[in-house]
């Protein structure tokens, strides 16, 4: 039972691997890499990226040596890029050397003497990585960095033929370069060479420069939302500390959304504010704020409380989903995830406000016993319809001046308005005075031009345009209707 186990945990680590470089291959043929460098010990990072394999080599009887000319060499290096090269090269060494055989690290520094191509740097690290493996045939050698490129006498040995192409990907954004020799049936031996960044992060010319952040795409006015905002993309905000599953499921749905990122809650949060998304997705587990507590704050947010919230968690216990939905998400999806299920998750939603906005199901009723308060949404409504009757005679009384009241923007009022009703803003309002017009016709001795004026509208002509459009009958006609 052990063994097999242990063949699951290995065929696990070994999956996770091929779908992380898989997301390294599509982020760098998407948008690039960039470096976040940091100033530290390069020879205690290596020495513990090597430490790491201690295991494997135990299990599969291989040596494995690790050697540095110095104790300690500070420089400037993005540890995560240079942690994959180093794990892609020693999981090569280790998966072609057979027992018995031996895995060899070391680290020195040179002076420069131009070995490394177009380098203004006096110094260069050089770290190589060699084997007593089973070698790479001559003829193959110019080809094994070249993406999806497996040597033919190595298909024993699967892959995504993504490892060595990564590697000298990564090694170029740091300005250097990667060299291979090999003998079939002796070994290989891959020499990383990066020059050699010094000093302070005031440096200058010795610093790496940092990655260029992807800034979010914020609006800056509230013109910036049409009247005709239904046909454009809609807003998805994307709460996910790991990057690669952001990343994956960003990917996966910018062709059709328009995206928005965050690693934690609390920039999620600032971002849900700013863009005023239609439909958020939430992994549970985040820094700073976390998913259960984003979405009480949504939730309980009246300018946020109407958007769908996708929660995604990697406990899928029943207590777990309970109390996920009891914080007010609207779903929840456990991991390991199907992506076509949360694309049809999605697309239900979607579709489900799209489709309320389009019918304006909710039943706008000025009896206030009829009007049920059960949530922020209907407070929210019912305010704006109390403000709207208590200026129903004012003919000023504008979609702005609404919105002000409400104590909120032009922009958010008229996209809660559109979710919550159906309806613009002007149609909201324009809605409300024709069916006070209608009661009043009905119940009033009032003719059409009085009840026109008790409802905002100095001229009867454009009042009975309104009319017709709202009920399909002339006022004139409707009064006829209702005192016969």
């Amino acid at each position: 039972e052990e063994k097999y186990l242990k063949l699951i945990q290995q065929n696990g680590k070994r999956l996770l691997l091929m779908v992380n470089q898989l997301l390294d291959f599509r982020r760098l043929e998407v948008q690039g890499f960039g470096l976040n460098p940091s100033y530290e010990n390069i020879v205690s990072f290596i020495s513990d990226v090597v430490a790491s394999f201690d295991d494997l080599a135990e299990e599969k009887h291989i040596s494995l040596v690790f050697n540095s000319d110095t104790r300690e060499l500070y420089a400037w290096f993005d540890r995560d890029k240079i942690e994959k090269v180093m794990f892609n090269l020693l999981s090569n060494a280790f998966k072609f050397t057979d027992s018995n055989g031996t895995v060899t690290v070391s680290l020195s520094c040179h002076k420069n003497n131009q070995t490394v191509k177009e380098s203004t740097y006096d110094s260069r690290i050089e770290i190589k990585v060699g084997d007593t493996g089973i070698g790479i045939p001559a003829d193959k050698i110019d080809n094994i960095f070249d993406y999806f490129y497996q040597v033919n006498a190595l298909s024993d040995y699967q892959g995504t033929g993504l490892g060595l192409a990564l590697v000298r990907e990564f090694v170029k954004l740091h300005e250097g370069e990667v060299r291979v020799e090999s003998e079939p049936g002796k070994g290989s031996c891959f020499t990383v060479i990066l020059p050699l960044r010094t000093g302070s992060s005031n440096g200058g010319e010795h610093v790496l420069p940092s990655a260029t952040s992807e800034k979010v795409p914020l609006l800056t006015s509230d013109e910036e939302i049409r009247e005709n905002s239904i046909e454009k993309k809609c807003k998805i905000v994307i709460a996910e500390d790991n990057d690669d599953l952001r990343f994956y499921i960003k990917d996966n749905l910018k062709n059709r959304y328009d995206i928005f990122e965050a690693a934690n809650g609390e920039e999620a949060l600032a971002i849900i504010l700013k863009v005023i998304p239609d439909l958020i997705i939430s992994d549970i587990v985040m820094p700073v704020i976390d998913g259960k507590e984003l979405c009480r704050r949504v939730k309980s947010d009246k300018r946020t409380c109407h958007i769908p919230l996708i929660i995604i968690t990697a406990h899928s216990s029943q207590k777990e989903q309970f109390e996920s939905l009891e914080t007010g998400a609207d779903d929840f999806i456990p991991k390991p995830f199907s992506f076509q299920v949360l694309e049809s998750k999605i697309t239900n939603f979607i579709c489900l406000t799209r489709n309320l906005r389009q019918s304006g199901t909710r039943n706008l009723n000025f009896e206030p016993d009829q009007i049920n308060i059960i949530s922020l949404d209907e407070q929210f409504l019912n305010k704006a319809l109390s403000l709207v009757e208590k200026n129903m005679s004012n003919v000023d009384y504008t979609v702005e001046e609404l919105s002000h009241d409400l104590s909120i923007s032009r922009t958010l009022f008229y996209k809660k308005i559109l979710v919550l009703t159906g309806k613009h803003p002007l149609e909201f309002i324009r809605t409300l005075r024709m069916k006070r017009a209608a009661q009043l016709l009905e119940k009033s001795q009032l003719n059409v031009s009085e009840v026109a004026f008790r409802v905002g509208y100095n001229d009867p002509k454009y009042f009975r345009k309104h009319f017709k459009n709202e009920f399909g009958i002339l006022p004139s006609r409707y009064t006829e209707k209702f005192k016969s």
